[in-house]
């Protein structure tokens, strides 16, 4: 089992875009995704929702790099970076 905690960062400011329901979005995860367990929104103004998942990432370095994790933290102090990183035995 995975939890995960997802963020959203609201970089879009267009009134054509309407806000995320979070709250609408963890329930669909739960309902629509098998491997989801849990999913609940948060009430926090970086972290949204936490679920857990049967589903492992295969590949996690290729994930971070396709997401760019190092440029997008190279900034950040390093108490502003929440990363937990557990690679299976």
């Amino acid at each position: 089992m995975t939890r995960f905690v997802l963020s959203h960062n609201l970089q879009i400011q267009d009134s054509a875009v309407p806000p995320f329901a979070f709250d609408a979005l963890a329930k669909a995860l739960a309902e629509q995704c098998d491997s989801v367990t849990s999913s609940e929104a948060l009430s926090h103004p970086h972290w949204k929702i936490s679920l857990e998942s049967t589903a492992e990432t295969r590949d996690p370095d290729g994930f971070l790099q396709v997401i760019n994790w190092s440029g997008l933290t190279a900034g950040r102090p390093a108490d502003g970076i929440f990363q937990v990183i557990d690679h299976p035995l």
